[in-house]
């Protein structure tokens, strides 16, 4: 089943950042999800930055190892 996940921060916390440090947040974001899930699992990943508050939708399949 197909997961859809918002990945975001408060307003004030994010614009206080910069461009590259937003950036190197949602990159350990999606590093998170390869590294739970595997790349192989992530369908897609799309940053918007042209939007009052920067944001990521992440979307992927949680299919994870047998323990």
């Amino acid at each position: 089943m197909l997961q859809d996940c918002f990945v975001g921060g408060t307003p004030d916390w994010l614009k206080e950042k910069s461009r590259e440090e937003q950036r190197a947040y949602f990159s350990h974001a999606y590093r998170f999800f390869e590294d739970n899930f595997g790349k192989e699992n992530i369908i897609s990943a799309v940053v918007h930055m042209d939007e009052a508050t920067p944001h990521m939708h992440l979307c992927f399949v949680p299919i994870t190892p047998k323990p």
